[in-house]
């Protein structure tokens, strides 16, 4: 082969000469590997002698001591470190972002700390829950999945403890993975007001979940599904808020999913998964969905009731966490929210509502009951904001 390489010749299709193997090739590797002599010296170097310690001072001398001066003023902290009772918080591995196009968490270390002084003992209760079942599994363990529904009326702090969840498990199964970048915990909802009120996705962008699929074709061709591989391959922990909008079919199709995703058997509920939803199913139902269907509706007969019914571990919140303001609001709305149609109001309420209700700025968002006073307002912005008409 060398004799070949070094006095071989070749003679190309349309060319009559000869040419020498030895020339195409030299030229060839001109064209394409840049610095071969260079690397190979480098390599032999870092062979003989092992890596240079001091590298990044030799090729950038005042960088590398502003790089060192930055890293000594990151272990000196302005918080004032008391004993919160969460083991671990101050570990150097932890990650505010998880890196992907999917999503990212947004609380730095310094302010989600003031959150988690805040959590009462219901959800430091929770916290801890999930927190334990992550380091179980960063420390290679294999509990089974979590399946936890955390409840409560408004005001009781659902959306605060979700925001400590993320970041506490986001940080912790950031150990399990490769590239601690990769996402582990992903942030839902079925509407995209509601997900972006978390900063999170809707459940149907996340998990490519069209209309057009049905429960028998509830799968992704393989291209779609080696796609979304990429991205979730390693979740862990799916958090789903505003559950109450969810029926059983949308909870099948997060199942099948989550179960293409992972390559896991159909008895392998949401593939090995762990899910946690949060909501209050006193709030608002799914659009356009029969009572059969509903999560909380327990019916045998239906092949996805084992998706919830019997299978989530109920963890309710009941402490209005609100300021005194907005508590007393708060307070109101939970009596309402247990309320029959056919039962009044007591006055102490009629005047709560009274006192609260006003004029708000022009530019807020305005509800109303009926199409006609909305059509009345949209008029009177109408007529304010503009000066000039034109008809055709």
């Amino acid at each position: 082969m060398r004799n070949f390489f070094t006095c071989g010749t070749v003679k190309f299709e349309g060319d009559n000469e000869l040419s020498s193997v030895r020339e195409i090739v030299v030229k060839n590797m001109s064209d394409f590997v840049k610095d071969g002599h260079d690397l190979e010296e480098a390599e032999k170097q870092l062979n003989e002698k092992g890596p240079n310690e001091d590298a990044w001072c030799e090729l950038c001398p005042e960088a590398e001591v502003n790089r060192r001066e930055c890293i000594d003023e990151g272990k000196v902290t302005s918080v004032i470190e008391e004993d919160l009772s969460i083991p671990d918080l101050n570990n150097e591995k932890s990650s505010s972002s998880v890196g992907t196009n999917l999503l990212s968490v947004s609380l730095t270390k310094n302010e989600i700390i003031p959150r988690l002084r805040s959590l009462n003992v219901k959800q430091r209760r929770i916290l801890y829950k999930v927190r334990d079942w992550c380091i179980q599994k960063s420390n290679g363990k294999t509990p089974e999945p979590l399946h936890l529904f955390i409840t409560g009326g408004a005001g009781t702090g659902k959306s605060h403890l979700i925001k400590c969840i993320q970041y506490e498990a986001t940080r912790i199964l950031a150990q399990t993975s490769e590239n601690p970048d990769d996402l582990t915990v992903l942030l839902t909802a079925p509407t995209g007001t509601a997900a972006f009120n978390i900063h999170g996705l809707t459940i149907h962008s996340a998990l490519g979940i069209f209309k057009t699929l049905s429960p028998d074709h509830a799968t992704l061709s393989e291209d779609k599904i080696n796609s979304l591989r990429t991205k979730l391959e390693n979740l862990q922990i799916l958090i789903i808020d505003e559950i109450s909008m969810v029926n059983k079919k949308l909870l099948f199709f997060v199942h099948e999913r989550l179960r293409q995703v992972k390559k896991r058997p159909d008895k392998c509920l949401f593939g090995g998964v762990s899910v946690i939803a949060v909501g209050d199913f006193y709030q608002l139902p799914p659009v356009k969905t029969k009572r059969v269907d509903k999560l909380y509706v327990d019916d045998p007969s239906n092949p996805s009731n084992q998706l919830w019914n019997g299978l989530f571990e109920i963890a309710e919140l009941d402490e209005i966490m609100r300021q005194r303001e907005d508590g007393l609001f708060a307070e109101l709305l939970n009596r309402l929210r247990v309320k029959q149609k056919n039962e009044s109001l007591t006055l102490f309420d009629k005047r709560t509502l009274t006192h609260c209700f006003g004029d708000g700025p022009d530019e807020a968002l305005h509800i109303y009951s009926t199409n006609a006073e909305v059509d009345n307002f949209n008029k009177e912005m109408i007529m304010k904001l503009c000066t000039e008409f034109k008809t055709n």
